[in-house]
């Protein structure tokens, strides 16, 4: 498995891209992949219909490991809620929903997918969206 390293705009932290893995459990990526609409941005950037590929580890002062998602889900995002946090929501600062998003909304079987705003995620764009933000993976 092959592996890239990019830094975000604005950061020090190393990002490790790898490749998809293609055994069981992972969903191909859809033939809009193309490669130039595979991005890292940061979570608040994420548009309705990007595609959720992966997001990264949080290892405070070491290279951040990407952790593909099994499922490729399709991005809906909003400001939390607290029906959505309240399961989540423990203690400050971990409350104060103006510092995540929700990317994913809950559904039947799972709940809501939570990012701190400025989190890398892996995205695949929806065709519709220029962009300059972000790096290319």
């Amino acid at each position: 498995m092959s592996a890239r390293t990019i830094v975000l705009d604005g950061d020090t932290t190393p990002l490790v891209i790898t490749d998809r893995p293609m055994e069981d459990g992972y969903d191909p990526l859809p033939e809009v992949a193309a490669p130039e609409r595979v991005r890292v941005v940061r979570a608040r950037q994420v548009k309705g219909g990007d595609l959720l590929l992966g997001d990264f580890a949080y290892d405070l002062g070491k290279p951040r490991r990407l952790f593909h998602r099994g499922e490729v889900v399709t991005a809906a995002p909003a400001p939390m809620t607290v029906p959505c946090w309240g399961r989540c929501c423990q203690e400050p600062p971990f409350c104060d929903v103006t510092r995540f998003i929700r990317l994913v909304p809950a559904t039947e079987d799972t709940p809501c997918e939570i990012f701190a705003i400025n989190a890398p995620v892996l995205i695949v764009q929806a065709a519709e969206q220029p962009s300059s933000e972000g790096g290319t993976a």
